[in-house]
């Protein structure tokens, strides 16, 4: 577990305070973009949503929210700020005005609660009447839709590296008769991302809105009511996981909750469970929605060590290279010097446990600002010495006056067979100070 906290933590670089610089790390985190969209309003009269109407929906607008903001606490940006009640030609206008902000090699995810349906093998997402009160046809709602391959195409245009699709519908009962129940499977041969493609229950299969009336009667004006697979879903992809397994974990907690909505609504629960469905997968298995860095382990593995430093925590092969390097080379280049002091530093800090530190000049040290939760060391722990024996030399002890000693002391010692570093450590002011020694031997 320490290793992968310290690839989440650092393969976004390394935080240092001083006028001394590491080599620049390559694989930086790829953008996140989401768009988020809920539409529940399919029957309207004098622009009013009619209460009870069987074509419309409850938790839409609250889960198109909650959505937007779990999604912006993870670091994604939402680019059209949770919409809600979006007619078609509106969603397709403001899907356009959104892929201008999407770079290349980024991550998309588009979620969308509200009505669905199928024709053949391709998914719809309907929109809201664009005018009148309700759809009359299902010639006049298939032209208020949008296919979900078009969605996919038009995100792909914009060359992200990953396109996820979030689509709370159901699967059983189209807004009218005569149409397909989603979701039909799919495949994009065309598409150069991974896609992923979730929805929330499956082939001719039921969503639930709520669970009961009694639920809705207890939430104040409904403002915290959320379907049964938005709230089993939003618990799970705040942790840090994969994906496909907070997937999983949602799928089994929202077929718990379906069997509870099938009793109220008297419908035999064992024909009328709701099990979430994935439509599409061709996304790499640890796509983690919590943290990108999860996603770069594969890239660092690849990574040239002397532009992307932080592939030394992953790649031992990597990272016995530079070993080699220095070993065999004792006056390299500057620029071999620079990544290799990089390289090494990256290694040295994951043995420790540490992912950032920086220089206090008035403590005079060097200070361990995050630490992993199995390192000796505790957070703003302050380093102002280290003790270094070798078997083959006299012991030596560095004062450390900047980032660069602490580099240099790393960079000549980490990996070195019969070594042993003596940290004399500080605890934080905060905590009662104190000092002791933390011990590590190679």
């Amino acid at each position: 577990m320490r290793l992968l906290r310290c690839i989440r933590l650092c393969l976004a670089g390394i935080v240092i305070g001083s006028a001394s610089a590491v080599a620049a790390d390559v694989l930086e985190s790829p953008d996140r973009f989401a768009y988020v969209i809920g539409n529940s309003a399919y029957e309207t009269f004098g622009g009013d949503k009619i209460e009870g109407s069987p074509f419309n929906l409850v938790t839409p607008a609250n889960d198109a929210r909650q959505y937007a903001d779990a999604l912006a606490r993870l670091g994604w940006t939402v680019l059209n700020e949770a919409r809600v009640e979006r007619a078609t030609e509106a969603i397709r206008r403001e899907l356009e005005a959104a892929l201008n902000q999407i770079t290349p090699g980024s991550e998309v995810v588009f979620v969308f609660s509200g009505h669905g349906f199928s024709i053949n093998d391709t998914n719809f997402i309907v929109g809201i009447p664009a005018s009148g009160e309700s759809y009359a046809s299902v010639e006049e709602m298939v032209s208020g839709s949008i296919p979900i391959d078009y969605i996919v195409e038009r995100l792909d245009s914009r060359d992200p590296s990953r396109i996820i699709l979030i689509i709370n519908a159901c699967g059983d009962q189209p807004l009218l008769d005569s149409v397909g129940t989603a979701p039909a499977r799919v495949s994009y041969p065309n598409v150069g991302a991974e896609v992923l493609i979730l929805y929330s229950s499956s082939p001719r299969g039921v969503a639930y809105d709520f669970i009961d009336s009694q639920e809705r009667a207890t939430r104040d004006q409904e403002e915290n009511l959320n379907s049964l697979f938005t709230r089993s879903f939003l618990k799970q992809i705040e942790e840090d996981q994969p994906l496909l397994a907070a997937f999983t974990n949602a799928r089994i907690e929202t077929e718990r909750l379906s069997l509870k909505a099938a009793a109220f609504r008297g419908l035999p629960p064992r024909s009328h469970r709701q099990i979430p469905h994935i439509v599409h997968d061709t996304i790499n298995g640890r796509f983690n929605l919590f943290d990108p860095s999860a996603t770069l382990i594969e890239a660092s593995q690849s990574a040239d060590w002397r532009l992307a430093p932080s592939s030394c925590r992953v790649n031992e092969n990597s990272l016995n290279e530079a070993l080699a390097l220095r070993d065999a080379s004792p006056n390299p280049s500057k620029e071999d010097l620079d990544a290799l002091r990089a390289c090494i530093l990256q290694a040295g800090l994951q043995d420790l446990g540490v992912d950032k530190i920086t220089f206090d000049g008035a403590r005079g040290g060097v200070v361990f600002s995050s630490v992993s939760a199995d390192s000796a060391f505790k957070k703003a722990d302050l380093v102002n010495s280290i003790s270094i024996v070798r078997v083959d030399g006299a012991p030596d002890r560095v004062t450390l006056r900047d980032l660069n000693q602490f580099q240099e002391v790393l960079y000549e010692n980490v990996r070195r067979p019969g070594t042993t570093m003596y940290f004399t450590r500080v605890g934080a002011p905060e905590t009662g100070g104190g000092s002791s020694f933390v011990i590590h031997e190679y």
